[in-house]
């Protein structure tokens, strides 16, 4: 996923502007089904959270927030990724974005406007 420059600046205003409409995208979320496999995959994305901004290649990887949004966004889109363990601000983000929403015709609450 590439998150456009009008995307970006889209959720880069709705987080000052309108930052209920953050936490209503992630509330109102579409939910998977209960575990029926025995098997659970989890994306971590609570690095910066802990303070982690890269890797020795790339010291700054995490730190660009885009390039990290576009990268779980991949992450989540596939279809063995059962969930996401992140930051209140990177999850509501990228169920704004619509990253999190498994059905085929998501839109992204940016798009939607």
């Amino acid at each position: 996923m590439t998150i456009n420059d009008a995307d970006w600046a889209g959720l880069n205003a709705t987080r000052r502007r309108e930052p209920d409409r953050l936490r209503a995208a992630l509330a109102n979320r579409p939910r998977r089904e209960l575990l029926t496999d025995d098997r659970l995959l989890i994306v971590a994305a609570d690095h910066s959270a802990r303070g982690v901004l890269g890797v020795p290649e790339d010291p700054t990887a995490i730190a660009d927030r885009r390039r990290t949004l576009e990268a779980l966004a991949v992450a989540l889109a596939n279809p063995g990724v059962d969930g996401l363990l992140a930051s209140p601000d990177i999850a509501e983000e990228l169920a704004l974005l619509a990253a999190l929403d498994r059905s085929e015709e998501h839109t992204s609450e940016l798009q939607s406007r």
